[in-house]
């Protein structure tokens, strides 16, 4: 009895358990999406530099990327193609920033959100000027550094990863995503920038042969901190800091100095870009000025250290035309400062001319490949005329008065405020349309103070061409319209 007893409990308990809900399957997190098909990651080191917009080569063909499984392609495999020329071809042209012909777009992504930002460039290249949080943005107050490609032959996918000068500090570290897309793919560069010290400092300078000295000193306290010491000319002169020269073409000039003295020493420079001795040509004033072209000079006075560089284009003659540059090395051990002075020496005859009647200009200008630009004032009567008290930054800020860009037809260009630099400006075809910059530009006009305009040439252009650059200033219910006819010669009359 007892064991019919027993098996009646069993099959009661398992009546009971076989009601109960089953328990439920542990149910796996879903993974995070990646922004991107594919994500290559590279990682440079800039040094801080705050003078110029300096940069360095990053190869986008130099690592594979990863797509969501581990696997890794050239940048090329992923959009199905067979080579860096194939990529390049399908990503068409850029002009004035706009992508056309292309298969493949080029992006970016704001590193806050990961998001896609189509537009190709906001550079002057492929690639975009980036803020601190790695976000895109424009060039100006909120940049600190950029990527910019030109990818101009079929094997040559290098991007310069670049800086607003001054705003980098050593020891800092940004990043930034530039990518690339299609109708079904997306690639993403994740770009690592690790600021490293500055060790070396460049200066830009354009003079004119038969000037004035030009004279440039270079920020001592900087280089001294590179370098570990606390008076920088003071070390030049007593050999703590090395100074060594080089020549044009990157070779240490063998002596230490040619100025040698109890208080300063520094290094003569040739037209040629090389280091010279002075007493070549027998030392006299006249032989002196004639042969000499440029001087790095240390000095300690009172105290206070100067590094400065003379450059005597007075000196030079129409057949020393081009483009120099002296450099010269300080060495303290293991620490290196480099030192470039770099310079255009451009023709003593102008280049450029105008002629004003009323708000009509005439402007003349030989094509060069500089963008070099002649600076032509606004009439004195312009203020009057508009009814307010001064033309300034400052009433364009109040609203007071505005410029506007004229098309040919003299209607209003109101896709932008501006297409070239400056407060104000825009570039122009040579129909006299206004147009982003890039291929079919003809010439700009730009103001920094709206009180005078440069105007000067797109690269290339041919003797001849002729077109007129109109702009509008307005002031409540009145304005003006200002009308430049610009046109290219072969010479400027003196």
């Amino acid at each position: 009895m007892k064991k019919y007893l027993y098996l009646l409990m069993a099959f009661a308990t398992l009546a009971v358990f076989s009601c109960k809900e089953p328990e439920p399957e542990p149910v796996p997190e879903p993974e995070d999406e990646a922004y991107a098909d594919f994500i290559f990651q590279y990682e440079v080191n800039l040094p801080a530099d705050a003078s110029s917009y300096s940069s360095v080569p990053l190869d986008l063909a130099s690592v594979k990327g990863v797509d969501s499984k581990g696997q890794k392609y050239d940048v090329w495999e992923c959009f199905g193609l067979s080579s860096q020329s194939e990529l390049i071809a399908a990503l068409g042209t850029l002009s004035g920033g706009a992508q056309t012909g292309q298969t493949i777009d080029f992006i970016g992504f704001d590193v806050s959100t990961e998001y896609v930002v189509e537009n190709p460039s906001s550079t002057n290249g492929w690639g975009h000027w980036h803020m601190a949080n790695g976000d895109i943005c424009n060039w100006g107050d909120n940049a600190y550094v950029f990527a910019e490609g030109w990818f101009d032959t079929e094997q040559n996918l290098v991007m310069s990863i670049g800086q607003f000068p001054g705003r980098l500090k050593e020891g800092e570290t940004y990043k930034i995503i530039e990518g690339m897309q299609d109708d079904e793919v997306s690639v993403a560069f994740e770009i690592t920038i690790n600021v490293k010290p500055q060790t070396e400092w460049a200066v830009y300078n354009i003079t004119n042969v038969g000037g004035e000295d030009v004279e440039y000193l270079f920020p001592v306290e900087d280089i001294a901190k590179l370098l570990g010491v606390s008076d920088l000319a003071k070390a030049v002169i007593d050999g703590t800091v090395v100074l060594k020269p080089r020549n044009a073409d990157g070779s240490y000039y063998g002596k230490y100095s040619q100025v040698d003295e109890a208080d300063a020493k520094g290094v003569f420079f040739n037209k040629e870009g090389n280091c010279c001795d002075w007493q070549n040509n027998a030392g006299t004033d006249d032989e002196y000025y004639g042969h000499f072209y440029s001087t790095i000079y240390f000095w300690n006075e009172e105290g206070k250290d100067y590094i400065e560089f003379y450059l005597t284009p007075y000196a030079a003659t129409e057949d020393d035309l081009g483009y120099y540059e002296f450099s010269w090395d300080l060495v303290n051990g293991d620490k290196v400062a480099t030192i470039v002075f770099c310079t255009d020496l451009e023709s003593s005859k102008p280049f450029a001319s105008y002629s004003v009647y009323g708000y009509n200009y005439t402007v003349k200008i030989i094509p060069n490949d500089g963008y070099k630009n002649i600076v032509i004032p606004m009439p004195e009567t312009l203020a009057a005329d508009l009814g307010v008290e001064a033309i300034s930054a400052e009433a364009l800020e109040a609203g007071t008065i505005s410029v506007v860009g004229l098309n040919a037809d003299e209607s209003e260009y109101t896709e932008k405020e501006k297409t070239a630099g400056g407060i104000r400006g825009w570039w122009y075809d040579v129909d006299g349309n206004i147009r982003e910059w890039g291929e079919g530009c003809y010439a700009f006009a730009e103001s920094d103070d709206l009180l005078n305009y440069r105007v000067g040439l797109y690269l290339g252009q041919a003797v001849g061409q002729t077109a007129t650059l109109r702009f509008k200033y307005v002031a409540g219910d009145k304005s003006q319209i200002i009308q430049v006819w610009v046109t290219t010669v072969s010479e400027i009359e003196e």
